[in-house]
């Protein structure tokens, strides 16, 4: 299992080696930094606790609230002119990216 401490850190050198390849040179956008399972996801489709302005979904490694998006946490990045934020797994090293829209509140009023 992933919440296994050195078998993440195995798997974690395994898939970095993978990702890095023979050359030993980062494949991709290396300013980015390398992340393990990132997978893009729409707010909506994660789960709400509603008034609590919590948003999640459980993870495969049996994590059941292993993503976590807090509402404060999107007024930050959107505020820096984001639409999208990425959250880590808290059971193992997999990633979430969750797209999500800015409803400014003028426009819920009018009903738009």
């Amino acid at each position: 299992m992933l919440g296994d401490t050195k078998r993440r850190a195995k798997y974690d050198a395994e898939l970095k080696l993978q990702h890095t390849g023979a050359s030993g040179r980062a494949r991709g956008n290396e300013e980015q930094g390398f992340r393990t399972g990132v997978e893009v996801v729409d707010l909506d489709d994660l789960e709400c606790e509603e008034g609590e302005g919590v948003w999640y979904r459980s993870c495969r490694c049996g994590e059941e609230k292993g993503f976590e998006v807090r509402e404060q946490d999107l007024e930050k990045v959107s505020g820096e002119g984001e639409s999208e934020i990425s959250v880590g797994c808290k059971g193992c090293s997999l990633w979430l990216r969750v797209l999500f829209g800015v409803v400014d509140e003028g426009d819920v009023e009018n009903g738009g």
